[in-house]
């Protein structure tokens, strides 16, 4: 199977509570879901992503279609959405 794809970018750096979208691509996953730039991205499915590679990881454990729950901070509040994830082309 391809690899999924959500459609953010990140500066790689590790928040107190999750890592930072520095990017969020137009019509994916993620902007399908209402993330946007700025937001922190702090538990995929019922992983916690505490950097780049947790959510790279993560996003290894998933299959194109496969609907997960996000959890993530915008201006410091808890927030919640879901994304049905992308195949990556």
């Amino acid at each position: 199977a391809a690899p999924v794809f959500l459609g953010v970018a990140t500066d790689g750096h590790a928040e107190a509570d999750g890592v930072r979208l520095t990017q969020v691509v137009p019509d994916s996953a993620a902007a399908r879901a209402g993330l946007r730039e700025g937001d922190v991205l702090v538990r995929l499915g019922d992983r916690v992503v505490d950097g780049f590679e947790d959510l790279v990881t993560t996003l290894r454990r998933h299959q194109r279609g496969d609907q997960v729950r996000i959890l993530y901070l915008r201006d410091g509040l808890d927030q919640e959405t879901s994304a049905t994830l992308d195949a990556r082309s």
